[in-house]
């Protein structure tokens, strides 16, 4: 068609080539084609605008590098400004190569490659205020809008005690809640940390100024927070504040998700999906304590980990697969709880093909759930139940119940955090944090 505009045809040029698995070019099967860019990323500052119409086949590429490493993908972006026989040899002379890299881009015949280098924190970024401070954000959906803003302390009411916070743990809420993403009003940024008791309030008598706590705190980006006494526990010895600071809201999540609601027992079979994510493993020991027998989705990559704390059955969290397989080393019978975190296209359906008849369905996701009803028409005999405790803060019964029962239960036990990253307290840290927060890692932010 004539009336089509150049950019037009190489968008679906474009398109087309993302209907099939691999079409970079790279060390792919023989049977795969192989494609290049031109203009689809920037080398340079100075560079003109990019080729919006081929930047999806260069994003396609890094998908097929994280979702199938074994194919080693490789992506390169010739020169736009060049002329065809130049970017042709170009081309050429890197395909006959045996070089191992996966990003390369030309331009004015020079071969550039993707390299990461160490962070060195500069002087540049907010300055820190005078007095107490916390990290907020003046208008949700950039991370640009994060700030340092002075924050007075507020001396503890009866029944509260004020924490000077040694880490503050960062959970994917934190992330949906700075971008703007988080359904309703998600309050301030950070929901746990730990830290020493800094006052204590008339009647909150299980604790003194001095004493290491773990603590749900809204707002717990601060250096000071004042909470109810409900909410706090006292820090397990061996613990560090920062893994300490990565305890509260997974447990919490977990022990209200599977003892509160789902009334796991000992012999129950419960399939916990991104297990290697804070909740999961967070799930994974609580449903080992109580004696039920754990199936478990996660990427292929963290198998041997779930493997190495004793999960037997594991399956892939990428692939809708679970299903069938859980359906036949139960003999048909299903397992009697799900917890849910997987709302991509057909995994709510599978998820609820894979309960026994009236299973537990448990919902941790925020994004693309199901409603009551929906759940009804597919499975009507399956208990519907979301499970997000941090919206029942205002609830002090609910409160007082799940600290004392899940976390100063955890801190007499051998539960723990599996794994986590400490960093130290600033804006770009923080940005960095956003940005990289993955489900399977646990942030730590330095009060110090």
């Amino acid at each position: 068609d004539s009336s089509l505009t150049h950019s037009t045809l190489q968008l679906r040029a474009t398109m087309s080539a993302i209907r099939h698995p691999c079409l970079i070019m790279g060390q792919c099967p023989s049977n795969f084609e192989g494609r290049n860019t031109q203009g689809a990323v920037s080398v340079e500052q100075t560079e003109d605008s990019l080729s919006i119409s081929q930047a999806p086949l260069w994003g396609l590429g890094k998908v097929i590098t994280q979702e199938y490493p074994d194919l080693h993908c490789a992506r390169v972006d010739l020169d736009p400004k060049a002329d065809k026989e130049i970017g042709t040899d170009a081309l050429y002379r890197e395909i006959r190569s045996d070089t191992e890299e996966d990003q390369v881009a030309f331009r004015n015949e020079n071969r550039y490659v993707a390299r990461l280098v160490r962070y060195r924190q500069t002087q540049a970024g907010l300055e820190l205020p005078n007095g107490p401070y916390r990290l907020q954000i003046s208008e949700r959906g950039t991370l640009d809008n994060l700030e340092l803003a002075r924050s007075p302390r507020r001396l503890p009411q009866a029944g509260e005690v004020e924490i000077r916070v040694r880490a503050s743990g960062l959970n994917f809420r934190d992330v949906l809640s700075a971008l703007g993403m988080y359904p309703g009003d998600p309050g301030p940024l950070g929901g746990e940390c730990a830290g020493e008791i800094a006052a204590v309030g008339e009647g909150a008598k299980d604790f003194e100024i001095g004493d290491p706590v773990m603590a749900m705190a809204p707002g717990s980006f601060s250096q000071y927070v004042t909470v109810p006494a409900d909410l706090v526990s006292r820090k397990p010895e061996q613990l560090g504040f920062e893994e300490a600071a990565t305890i509260p809201v997974v447990f919490l999540t977990a022990h209200y998700a599977l003892h509160h609601l789902a009334k796991l027992s000992a012999g129950d079979r419960v399939l916990i999906h991104a297990a290697a994510g804070g909740v999961g493993l967070a799930t994974i020991q609580l449903a080992q304590l109580a004696g039920a027998e754990v199936f478990a989705t996660a990427s292929p990559p963290k198998w041997a980990f779930l493997e190495s704390i004793g999960i037997e059955h594991i399956m892939n969290s990428r692939t809708t697969d679970f299903a069938r397989q859980i359906m036949e080393i139960t003999g048909g019978q299903g397992v009697d709880a799900v917890l849910n975190s997987l709302t991509s296209e057909g995994f709510i359906e599978r998820s609820l093909s894979a309960l026994g008849t009236g299973g537990r369905f448990l919902e941790i996701s925020k994004a693309g759930v199901w409603q009551p009803e929906q759940v009804r028409q597919v499975r009507p005999d399956v208990d519907y139940l979301p499970a997000s405790p941090a919206e029942k803060l205002d609830n002090m019964l609910i409160n007082k119940y799940f600290v004392q029962k899940s976390l100063r239960k955890t801190t007499k036990s051998t539960l723990k955090s599996y794994g986590y990253k400490g960093v130290r307290f600033s804006r770009n840290h923080m940005i960095y944090m956003l940005f990289s927060h993955l489900p399977d890692s646990l942030f730590v932010n330095f009060f110090r």
